[in-house]
């Protein structure tokens, strides 16, 4: 992916409530469509939130990075942060919690809203999660 914008937020509290407003702002410069709106900003806080709670902490300097880039009908986005992650998931064989459970339900959420989800080790000690959202008129949303 090569992004129109990248946006380095540190890895603090401080940063959530901008990024959902960065979130926002994306999606509503995407689309007019509320439905897909909801689907953008509901995908990429869910994986912002992970990048923040599972990303090392270890130092102020770490950062979390959104990535995007658009076509017509399509918004590639990923969320990387610092710290070892997941890698070689395929989100088709994963058995997810019970939707009441306290975690878990973040990466079904996402695979719901995107039509594709990647998991990739990124040199520097870096983690990233890549997605594809259709923002085409046509709704397409699994179901949950």
């Amino acid at each position: 992916m090569n992004p129109d914008f990248i946006i380095t937020f540190s890895n603090s509290s401080v940063a959530l409530p901008l990024a959902e407003e960065i979130f926002d702002a994306v999606a509503r410069w995407v689309t007019a469509d509320e439905h897909k709106r909801y689907q953008i900003r509901s995908a990429l806080s869910e994986l912002f939130s992970n990048a923040f709670l599972h990303g090392e902490k270890d130092s102020m300097d770490n950062r979390i990075e959104f990535r995007a880039c658009f076509s017509e009908n399509r918004l590639f986005a990923a969320i990387i942060n610092e710290g070892k992650g997941i890698t070689d998931i395929d989100l088709s064989n994963i058995q997810f919690p019970h939707p009441q459970a306290e975690s878990g339900r973040g990466l079904k959420i996402v695979q719901n809203l995107c039509e594709k989800v990647e998991f990739k080790m990124l040199g520097g000690n870096k983690f990233g999660v890549f997605i594809e959202l259709d923002i085409s008129k046509e709704n397409k949303v699994k179901n949950i």
